[in-house]
């Protein structure tokens, strides 16, 4: 009897270092994805000369679009490659700070394309920032909020041929 208590003993202690292990490995995970930046070299409160720098190839609109937050939409890029998908990024900025980059990716394609285009992108973001904190697979909608960003993933659609999937990277 004490040999099968002992035995127990030694097996809850195992998992217990194990569990202990594990989450060390998914805090230093999360540590990583954090130290990336805002995205794609970015960084939270970038100024716009340094993200020209950064993407030379962008444009400045000459009618910005202005977000609820006073948010301004100071720099582009047009046909930005992503997963084999051509969006448009959009890069926020208030105060000449960089707050919030959106890639869209406007209509063009049936809703089962956009359903598995969607599928596509967000196996890739779960893929390098983990599972989402929330969403809405009705809606399809999805966020993961990590200690330096948020992203949110969402596929804006009608029963018409007016479709939007955007990745949306603020803090």
């Amino acid at each position: 009897m004490k040999n099968g208590i002992f035995t127990i003993r030694i097996v809850l202690k195992v998992i217990i270092i194990l569990s202990i292990i594990l989450t060390q490995i998914s805090c230093q995970k999360n540590e990583q994805k954090k130290g990336e930046g805002f995205w794609n070299g970015t960084q939270y409160e970038m100024e716009l000369n340094q993200v020209k720098k950064l993407f030379p190839n962008g444009v400045t609109p000459t009618n910005p679009g202005t977000l609820n937050n006073g948010a301004s939409i100071l720099y582009m890029l047009n046909n930005y490659v992503y997963l084999g998908e051509t969006f448009d990024v959009s890069f926020f900025f208030i105060n000449e700070k960089l707050t919030q980059i959106t890639l869209s990716l406007k209509s063009g394609f049936s809703k089962e394309t956009g359903n598995n285009i969607f599928s596509k992108l967000k196996e890739n973001i779960t893929k390098n920032y983990g599972e989402e904190t929330n969403s809405d697979d009705v809606l399809l909608m999805s966020n993961w909020i990590l200690s330096d960003k948020t992203i949110r993933l969402a596929y804006l659609f009608a029963d018409t041929s007016d479709r939007d999937i955007r990745i949306v990277f603020q803090k």
